[in-house]
């Protein structure tokens, strides 16, 4: 199956107004300047040029998102050298591959080998690339395994996403387009800017309506799609976020929380609307000979037969949809003790939820009919001490914890003359994962400095569901993970404009289960002996070196 979507054209009207701009410089933790022309990011926890880090990232700015109008996750990954994301048609939601690593989309309950992290929360499901990723102030993509800085460790990669925060003065934006090629029109407004001398709080709104960019082709569905050859593939995004920064005076707490609603709908149409069956051997698919084969935009969307739709209550009217919700809250705390430590704390609660009924069809005969009912859940918490000498030598060290559920109902029919549910599942993976880290720095000389640490972590995951009302009875429900990454890095500025470094390290991902329906529906009729439908983690090493 392949998706393309095709642009031919844009028009987009903005204004904005912001009243007296901030001062551009600022102070980075090794006492250099940062200035208006830099780079700067917080791939090690502290403000840095991005020439400074010995870290194989990449970085995009505010005004790199703002112009070319970055608001998906897809989007981001078109700049992104070795960096590949994409939807795919069925419950897993997406895949991140990043040199090459990822994680594959036939279990639903896989984590992702590259981990996306939104203002400190990490979130390991692929499902959360569906959503648009609005008012960011940078994007920053780590490159290869990555164990210290970014709540759970990762073997692929890291994407952190950072949004905007309120300034110290007054900004206001309105931002309004069209896109031509799918009938898209949408508006942005921010609101921003001080509510005290030491509160300032930031509202980002966005409200998107396309009517498609693919042609349906079918026997069209009464008062939910148009007719063979109209455009459709509709969608309607909703997305807001508010910011509140408390920043006293006098060497106090900083707080800094962070709530975001995401949706996205698409009606009449499933996962696979956007699908298209190409280069059949023959120029003929298996499926239908009516379908030509080519990538032109055309699908087939269709209702399921009342027939089919009966045979589970989760395929409700068969009348296609995808409905995707998530939320997102933050709350990062910073407090300086004394001169030389600060103590970090990033609290974050993420919930998804996505629904959809699918045809899986591509052909005017629904052979097939699916439901997808998620609900993925996930409580995190971690602290960071890390310390600011004078001497040669520093150190960071923290914890992290993360209480996460992942749940699915599925339902899956056919109908080749004779109506038949293959599957009726519903499962729940529980996660606990825990881990401690640490970070020593040792300069060696004023221009060369080596650190080193590294993570251990432990992760333990059960399975409970039901195959057809009946509880699942497999081998192994409990399933320990446990792995330690180190890593070090050598690095050597002889002067401001250049560094040279040479890194080894090391990252890992907890295993889980097959949760794949069929799979599941296999294990619950079978006789002794049990399957076990656990798997093993996933690690990865990495070494390399950059200037």
């Amino acid at each position: 199956m392949m998706m393309k979507r095709i642009c031919q054209g844009a028009a987009v009207i903005g204004f904005s107004a912001l009243l007296a701009m901030p001062p551009a410089h600022a102070q980075n933790t090794e006492g250099s300047t940062l200035g208006s022309g830099d780079i700067i990011v917080t791939a090690r926890k502290r403000d840095e040029r991005l020439l400074d880090v010995p870290v194989a990232v990449s970085a995009l700015s505010q005004e790199q998102l703002s112009r070319y109008s970055n608001v998906t996750l897809s989007s981001i990954s078109q700049l992104v050298p070795q960096l590949v994301i994409a939807e795919s048609q069925n419950q897993v939601g997406g895949s991140i591959n990043l040199r090459g690593i990822g994680s594959g989309i036939s279990n639903p309950s896989t984590e992702t080998a590259v981990t996306l992290n939104m203002d400190g929360v990490p979130i390991s499901y692929g499902n959360a690339i569906r959503l648009g990723q609005i008012d960011l102030g940078r994007v920053e993509v780590l490159k290869g395994p990555q164990a210290l800085f970014y709540g759970k460790n990762s073997p692929g990669g890291i994407i952190s996403l950072v949004s905007q925060d309120p300034g110290r003065d007054l900004e206001m934006k309105l931002r309004t387009g069209y896109e031509f090629n799918a009938d898209q029109r949408y508006v942005e407004g921010v609101v921003s800017g001080p509510v005290t001398d030491k509160l300032g709080a930031r509202i980002v709104a966005y409200y998107s309506k396309e009517d498609g960019w693919f042609r349906n082709v079918a026997v069209p569905i009464p008062n939910v799609t148009p007719g063979p050859a109209a455009k459709t593939y509709n969608a309607e995004d909703i997305f807001v976020r508010g910011t509140l920064n408390y920043n006293p005076a006098g060497g106090g707490a900083i707080f800094k929380g962070k709530v975001a609603y995401g949706q996205r709908t698409r009606d009449g149409v499933g996962p696979t609307g956007g699908s298209q069956i190409v280069f059949c051997p023959g120029g003929v698919s298996r499926l239908s000979g009516a379908i030509d084969c080519k990538l032109n935009r055309n699908f087939y969307s269709v209702i399921i037969p009342q027939r089919v739709t009966a045979l589970d209550p989760t395929l409700e009217d068969g009348v296609p949809f995808v409905k995707s919700t998530q939320f997102l809250s933050s709350l990062a705390i910073d407090q300086e003790i004394g001169s030389d430590f600060t103590l970090s704390s990033v609290t974050g609660y993420y919930r998804l939820g996505e629904k959809s009924v699918d045809p899986f069809t591509f052909s005017n005969v629904p052979y097939f009919a699916a439901s997808n009912d998620i609900v993925a859940d996930g409580f995190s918490q971690e602290l960071r001490l890390a310390t600011d000498f004078d001497g040669p030598v520093n150190f960071l060290a923290g914890g992290f914890y993360q209480d996460a559920h992942f749940k699915i109902r599925q339902a899956f029919g056919v109908d080749f003359g004779a109506p038949f549910l293959v599957g009726s599942t519903y499962y729940d993976v529980h996660t606990r994962a825990t881990s401690v880290f640490g970070q020593t720095r040792y300069k060696l000389l004023d221009d060369l400095e080596l650190a080193g640490g590294g993570r251990y972590s432990w992760e333990r995951k059960s399975l409970t569901g039901t195959s057809f009302g009946s509880t699942i009875d497999v081998l192994s429900p409990k399933r320990n993970y446990h792995d330690f990454s180190p890593e070090i890095t050598l690095t050597y500025r002889p002067n401001t404009n250049l560094t040279l470094y040479t890194a080894y390290r090391e990252g890992f991902t907890s295993g889980g289960f097959n949760t794949v329906p069929a799979t599941l529906r296999s294990a619950a009729n079978q006789t002794l002996p049990r399957t076990d439908l656990s798997y093993g983690q996933m690690t990865a090493r990495g070494g390399g070196g950059g200037a």
